[in-house]
């Protein structure tokens, strides 16, 4: 008895990721395994189950976009600032030059922002994603850059296809450039310097070497669901095909019907049977609580995810303004928390990092320059009351004018420029301006 106990919490100490239970339609993707590295097969499995899940369950897709959308938005906005201001308007205008086009991007699909939308949503739905610095002399700010998934990193070499140090600290990655068409016996590795690499995830404990999928606390959750949903769909499809059966007393074979009766089988169809029967309804089985049964589970879902329930749903009926409100506060405060400690220092700091040494290459000094970050727009629930606080802190002296600017999602240079050219143009046709105390 007690050697039974003793192994019984020996097995509950181990650390392993859930689970997921097998079923018919997610046989195939929930058994993948690797059994050589107990490690990265779960790590695996979980982005092979939430890739699934992205492109075939609405609540996975919309969890991916909805945390991608607030996070990146139309791009978190890099510039150049520093005590030499013609330096460092020079250097913004090259960078706007460099980001608002495909020409950072190695595969020339997007620009910056789209590059950070891209990674934010390999980032939630595969819990990390790789960025690779490309060398491009022939380009007139020679860098690029270069997205690539998590599945592309050869765990068969190094730690999880991480090599570190012997002080512990990582020196490269081995990864697949090659297209994944190719077969996993023709494609060869290729090592690149940790200086060449950002590896953006999320660290939930010290020393942690991979990221985990942001849905992992709702992927079985999502996937028996969805089979309930598909089995209450399938029920009620098959109870609306056949109504009743009508029994005629002057035919005595209905051997002509019998081939026909199942093509018969449509809602709201008679079915003929032989003498001696009579009518017969069907009796539709009932949805019973479907309702309140997926409203709770698509709130657990949005806990899990840490997205509002009406968000995940697209629910509103249950909100009033005041729960609304307080959702998208402390809403906004995880998502700025993750912008903050995760999406700047991992990501954007070392890229534009990466642009500033690209233009050193080009004899261009850059001592002294450093990047201003304007966050997405950021809408308002209240707009009259969360106005006039900004007036209040402004006046205060708490927050500067650019400050609120760089909070709403503007540019304080493009707003500061637009705001001279409209004063000029409205004291040149004498157009009174529509500003309080007659100032812009």
């Amino acid at each position: 008895m007690l050697k039974a106990l003793r192994s019984m919490l020996q097995t509950k100490e181990r650390r392993s990721l859930p689970p997921q239970r097998d079923s018919r339609r997610f046989d195939e993707i929930w058994s993948m395994r690797n059994t050589k590295n107990p490690a990265y097969q779960d790590l695996a499995a979980l982005r092979r189950q939430a890739w699934h899940l992205y492109k075939t369950n609405g609540y996975a897709k919309r969890a991916v976009n909805v945390l991608s959308t607030y996070l990146i938005g139309s791009g978190i906005t890099p510039h150049a600032i520093g005590k030499n201001g013609k330096r460092a308007q020079k250097i913004d205008e090259r960078l706007k030059f460099w980001a608002d086009s495909i020409r950072c991007d190695f595969e020339g699909r997007h620009n910056l922002y789209g590059i950070q939308s891209l990674v934010a949503k390999h980032l939630v739905r595969d819990g990390e994603c790789f960025v690779l610095r490309i060398h491009d002399k022939n380009r007139k700010i020679p860098v690029c850059l270069r997205v690539i998934d998590a599945d592309a990193i050869d765990t068969s070499k190094g730690l999880q296809g991480i090599e570190f140090s012997p002080s512990g600290i990582r020196i490269g990655y081995h990864f697949f450039l090659s297209p994944p068409e190719i077969t996993q016996f023709e494609r060869q590795s290729t090592f690149m310097p940790a200086s060449e690499v950002l590896h953006v995830f999320q660290a939930d404990r010290c020393g942690q070497l991979r990221g985990i999928s942001w849905l992992s606390t709702i992927l079985d959750r999502l996937k028996t669901f969805d089979e309930y949903e598909g089995a209450q769909l399938e029920k009620q499809k098959i109870s609306a095909n056949f109504m009743g059966v009508f029994r005629d007393l002057e035919i005595q074979d209905i051997a002509p019907y019998e081939e026909k009766m199942e093509q018969m089988m449509k809602p709201g169809s008679m079915l003929v049977a032989p003498a001696g029967q009579t009518v017969e309804w069907s009796n539709p089985p009932s949805v019973g609580d479907f309702k309140e049964f997926t409203e709770h589970n698509s709130l657990s879902m949005a806990a899990g995810v840490e997205v509002p329930y009406m968000l995940l749903s697209c629910d509103y009926s249950k909100t009033s303004y005041s729960s609304s409100r307080l959702e998208l506060i402390n809403f906004y405060k995880h998502i700025e928390a993750l912008q903050n400690n995760l999406i700047i220092p991992t990501l954007c700091e070392p890229i534009f990092q990466w642009f500033l040494e690209a233009l050193e290459l080009t004899e261009v000094s850059t001592t002294g320059i450093r990047a201003s970050w304007a966050r997405p727009k950021r809408d308002f629930v209240d707009p009259v009351q969360e106005i006039e606080a900004y007036e209040r802190a402004v006046k205060s002296g708490f927050l500067s004018h650019s400050d609120v600017l760089k909070e709403m999602g503007r540019d304080p240079d493009e707003v500061y420029c637009e705001l001279t050219y409209l004063k000029d143009l409205f004291k040149k046709n004498d157009i009174l301006q529509p500003t309080e105390k007659g100032t812009v």
